[in-house]
């Protein structure tokens, strides 16, 4: 149910650029100047549990398509939708999740489904109350973290020629190549994920789509001058358009350590999902019985002219609610919880 929703979800009122805040997470994305097509996704899955604060998680995801190969979108939605899936299970299953693990799944997923034509990058960070956050990469986009010594630290190492010729005794390496994947997700048998841990001095971790951490100097001034984390998001998705916009930007910011939502289910869990573009919310009434009734509220992109409404496609509202009623009748006139985030231009 997870997996399939959260794909379809990705691909919904895609646009130019957007960006929104949840409460605890920036989240924007740009097409950039160049390309036709915006092949990154990015999404922030937020796992609450009624009455077990502890079990409480909040996934961070972004993947960037491979533009070279076909079906790049299509790559990172599902390598997107196999990460929250994995972490859903874990947490449903009230249990930990393992982030190599999941990539590896991800990876097995693309590749199952695409047949080798298509492919993504992927950056994960795992937010939880009890443990020191932890993430996984494989490709090329970076996740960086800020300490109390205002240090912008790269946690994450590129899978490219260009990281292979930097080490000592590296390959040489023709500059127009550095930028081509050693490693991605979708390629098939030999993936072998990068995990790491963030620092307990950490208060920021910053999750980007090389279209944002190419802009170089502009990156590290602008993160210690910018202090709101979603004027920081916009702030960047700009300078990279300035700056020739040659790819997609998409970038993720968070604070450490993460606030617990001031919504909080009565029973059962709730799923946030919230993309550069819109929102979604799932409720799960009957967490941890056999069997899980879903209502499922969603958020579109603004209207212009009445930024605090959401617009949706026309007859989209009754075939949700047609939807609903066919898979649980007796959500029919429940009463659902409710959480707009409609992304901003």
């Amino acid at each position: 149910m997870i997996y399939n929703r959260v794909k379809r979800f990705l691909s919904e009122y895609m646009r130019s650029q957007a960006s929104q805040f949840t409460g605890g997470v920036a989240i924007g994305s740009t097409i950039g100047r160049v390309r036709k097509e915006n092949q990154d996704r990015a999404i922030v899955a937020e796992f609450l549990v009624a009455g077990k604060p502890e079990m409480d998680r909040t996934l961070l995801v972004l993947c960037d398509g491979i533009g070279g190969m076909a079906n790049g979108s299509v790559a990172a939605e599902i390598s997107v939708a196999s990460m929250v899936s994995s972490v859903f299970n874990a947490v449903f299953a009230q249990g930990d999740v393992d982030l190599a693990v999941a990539a590896e799944r991800a990876n097995r997923d693309v590749f199952t489904q695409l047949k080798g034509k298509g492919g993504s990058t992927l950056v994960a960070v795992l937010l939880n109350p009890c443990q020191v956050p932890r993430g996984v990469s494989v490709g090329d986009s970076r996740v960086y973290a800020t300490d109390k010594l205002r240090e912008l630290l790269q946690l994450t190492k590129d899978d490219n020629l260009g990281a292979l010729a930097d080490v000592p005794n590296g390959m040489q390496v023709d500059p127009s190549q550095a930028s081509h994947l050693t490693q991605f997700v979708g390629m098939g048998d030999g993936i072998a994920p990068n995990t790491f841990s963030l620092s307990e001095d950490s208060d920021r971790v910053l999750l980007m789509s090389d279209g944002v951490h190419g802009c170089g100097a502009v990156l590290n001034e602008y993160v210690f001058r910018i202090e709101d984390d979603l004027s920081l998001v916009q702030s960047l998705l700009v300078a990279a358009n300035h700056l020739g916009g040659k790819d997609n930007g998409t970038m993720l910011v968070s604070r450490l350590p993460i606030m617990r939502p001031l919504l909080d289910p009565e029973k059962g869990m709730i799923i946030r999902l919230t993309s550069p573009f819109a929102a979604l919310e799932i409720w799960l009434p009957e967490f941890g019985g056999s069997r899980a009734q879903v209502s499922t509220r969603e958020a579109g992109p603004v209207e212009r002219g009445n930024p605090m409404r959401a617009k949706k496609p026309k007859g989209t509202a009754t075939r949700s609610r047609q939807k609903r009623e066919k898979l649980n009748p007796g959500l029919a006139g429940r009463g659902e919880l409710i959480l707009d985030f409609p992304g901003k231009e």
